[in-house]
């Protein structure tokens, strides 16, 4: 079976968004390169400089980050926003958000929390 369908990087990072803090990153879909050869980091040149993330086609997926943890970080997320896009696939498709959504959600994840004095007595 061949499956045509695919899904946007914003959907991937809209998902991503949901479920995690994180600082803006950006995700960069690397072009298939030879593994083993000066190909493979030479096909990642052009993001360096602008993304976080690389999804290398018929490889997987790399990040960097200013530590260990967020590069870390910045991996799970994807592997969450990937599994999620599986499921989701697999019962008909991802469904978009409405307009503005993700960036509404992003805003009420990255602010800070409120705790109302009468909440906690």
């Amino acid at each position: 079976m061949t499956d045509t369908s695919s899904v946007s990087i914003d959907e991937v990072r809209a998902l991503v968004a949901e479920r995690h803090r994180f600082d803006e990153w950006l995700i960069a879909l690397v072009p298939y390169a030879r593994p083993g050869t000066d190909a493979l980091p030479d096909a990642m040149t052009p993001w360096l400089d602008s993304h976080h993330v690389f999804l290398l086609a018929n490889h997987g997926v790399t990040a960097l980050g200013t530590s260990i943890e967020s590069a870390v970080h910045r991996l799970e997320s994807c592997e969450q926003a990937a599994r999620i896009l599986l499921g989701a696939a697999l019962l008909g498709g991802a469904q978009s958000l409405p307009p503005g959504e993700a960036d509404a959600l992003r805003q009420s994840v990255l602010s800070p929390v409120v705790v109302h004095p009468e909440s906690t007595a």
